[in-house]
């Protein structure tokens, strides 16, 4: 642990951990965190709490640079968080209560026991950079939205109030997708993406879509201007409108 002051409290359960300049990190061979309710942060630094053999139940707090988790089980995030890069690792479910939003330059999730829930309206993620989620995978964000890596998840629901977009090389693999650009274009139209059905979506602009192998189309698709969907087969059971040009 590099740091020059460091303040824990313990009340009711929670434990509260404040390094005020440096970083905060654990030995992940050898320490272990438990706690029921964990608030964490470092003011100039980064929370490196990365051991596997954690046990924290809820979470807040934040850092300057990274913000790094090992949970072990289930995990609530009760309260705000922020960081540049948020990185939340787990064997059970994430879940997000009222209010506890969540602010990062960049996120990764590695939640391989269940579902994750990150759908609180004032949540601001500007990168999904990898996601692996044994569940369904719910994101809501306020501005754009880059995917540049590997997202792979039982469905994946994306909403933002800017654009959704892929950078080259990334991939989407879920059995379900829906996704919502209220500000933008949604363009998840890389080739490796893979998913078999398609839940309602939309965007204010462009919505472009590709996935290898037959596509359902399950839930209505509106889309501003342009609307593309590209599959090995396509069957639609649901209404489709573009505001220019369907392709």
């Amino acid at each position: 642990m590099a740091c020059k002051a460091v303040s824990l409290t313990a009340s009711g359960g929670q434990i509260t951990l404040t390094v005020e300049s440096g970083s905060l990190s654990q030995n992940p061979a050898t320490a272990r965190l438990t706690s029921p309710d964990l608030a964490v942060r470092a003011l100039e630094g980064s929370v490196l709490l990365d051991g596997p053999l954690n046990a924290i139940g809820a979470l807040l707090g934040g850092a300057r640079d990274r913000f790094v988790v090992d949970a072990g089980g289930d995990l609530l995030l009760s309260g705000p968080i922020s960081a540049d890069i948020v990185d939340l690792r787990l064997a059970g479910e994430l879940a997000q209560d009222q209010g506890a939003r969540l602010t990062a330059g960049t996120l990764r999730l590695n939640v391989i026991g269940g579902a994750a829930f990150l759908d609180d309206p004032l949540n601001r993620m500007s990168v999904l950079e990898a996601a692996s989620v044994g569940g369904a995978l719910n994101i809501t964000t306020q501005g754009d939205l880059l995917i540049p890596g590997a997202v792979t998840a039982q469905s994946l629901a994306l909403s933002a109030t800017g654009a959704i977009t892929q950078a080259s090389g990334s991939s989407i693999g879920v059995g379900r997708l829906s996704v919502t650009a209220l500000g933008g274009d949604a363009l998840l139209d890389q080739p490796g993406n893979s998913f078999g059905t398609l839940g309602g979506s939309g965007a204010m602009r462009d919505l472009q879509l590709a996935s290898t192998g037959p596509l359902g189309v399950l839930g209505a698709l509106d889309a501003g201007r342009d609307l593309s969907l590209r599959a090995g087969a396509i069957a639609i059971a649901a209404p489709v409108r573009a505001g220019r040009r369907l392709s």
